[in-house]
This record gives structure tokens, C-alpha cells and sequence, in this order.
């Protein structure tokens, strides 16, 4: 339910929309907390979807945005509006079983075997900018994040070579995700 995940149930997040949104009331409902003090939240009618102005005016025109548990959530909250998509947004429990199953757009991040076999395309926004982002105004794209390598301190002492050579290693998105799927194929876990 809309309600159960942040932001849309954040008064902080509602009210950074408000700010930077103000064209779009109705993307937003007041509500009595249990302190009996008004606060604000995302508007969500049937309870599940908060859909964009572009959708509101249109319903035959939405498309469907999932995720879990809320990720990337403002992020295309804000999107969906700044750029006039008309975009219906739900967080869901099984949100990977619904990705197979009905044509989505979906939160997603790299690397990751969840998704990997399904030749996923990533809608570009505008490059980043962190003056937007430190102001809580996500309608550009968020920062890279490099991915790390991890190991336990003491294989530098017990396995010098080994550490010397996996902390050296560099790979390309291509063969990880190769890796990746390789691992989803056969049924190995990650931990495997």
C-alpha cells in the first residue's frame, strides 16, 4: 500500500515535492496523524499507485513503475513530473515476480543477477547535478557509485600474492554481467 512506504507516506519528501512541484496539488493529501496534527503526504486514491499529472489527465496513458520497499521512489516521483511522464507509481512485496510477468518499468541498479537476463534499458535523465540533489530535487540523475571489492583485512598478510592481484583486477559491466547470469542460469546463490 501507498501509505506503508516512504516517501510516499513522508511528510519531509511531500512537502520538498510541494516546493518544487507547487503546479501540482493534487499530487499530494493532507491527513490526521495520530498526534491529531495535519501532515502531508503523496496522494494515492485506490490506496496502491500515486499517478503523475500526465497520468491523472490521461489514464489510458499510464505506464506502470514498480519497485520494492520504496526504492527510487522520489527520485521518479520527481522525474515523472519535471518531465511530463505518465508514469503510476507502486512499491510492491513481489515486485520481481510482476517484472516477469507484465511490461513494467522497473527500479534497478548494476550489477545484479535479479534482472540480468531480461536485456533491461535504462531511461537516461539529465546529467547530475548536486546543487538539484542537495536541495532534495532529484529530477537529474543520481551520481555514479563505483563498485568495490571487498576482503578480509588479514588475507593481506596471510595471502599477499592473492591480495595483490584481486585488489589489481578490473572488469568490464560486460563480462560481470556475463558472470552474473551465468550464476542465475545454474542456481547458484550468492554466497556461492
Amino acid at each position: 500500500r501507498c501509505v506503508d512506504y516512504a516517501p510516499m507516506n513522508t511528510e519531509k519528501d511531500a512537502l520538498d515535492y510541494q516546493r518544487h512541484f507547487p503546479q501540482d496539488p493534487d499530487g499530494l493529501e493532507s491527513y490526521l496523524g495520530f498526534s491529531g496534527e495535519n501532515y502531508y503526504r503523496a496522494r494515492c486514491d485506490d490506496g496502491v499507485w500515486w499517478l503523475s499529472p500526465a497520468c491523472r489527465a490521461n489514464r489510458s496513458k499510464c505506464i506502470p513503475w514498480i519497485t520494492v520497499a520504496g526504492y527510487g521512489m522520489v527520485s521518479m516521483w520527481h522525474k515523472a513530473t519535471a518531465f511530463n511522464m505518465a508514469v503510476a507509481l507502486a512499491s510492491i512485496d513481489n515486485w520481481v515476480e510482476v517484472v516477469y510477468s507484465k511490461r513494467v518499468l522497473q527500479y534497478a541498479w548494476f550489477p545484479d543477477a535479479t534482472f540480468v537476463d531480461r536485456d533491461i534499458v535504462q531511461i537516461l535523465f539529465p546529467r547530475y547535478e548536486q546543487e538539484q540533489h542537495k536541495d532534495f530535487l532529484y529530477q537529474t540523475e543520481f551520481d555514479g557509485v563505483r563498485t568495490q571489492k571487498w576482503a578480509h583485512p588479514d588475507l593481506q598478510h596471510s595471502e599477499p600474492l592473492l591480495w595483490k592481484t584481486f585488489g589489481a583486477a578490473r572488469m568490464k559491466i560486460s563480462v560481470l554481467d556475463a558472470l552474473l547470469l551465468d550464476q542465475m542460469r545454474v542456481g547458484r546463490s550468492a554466497a556461492e
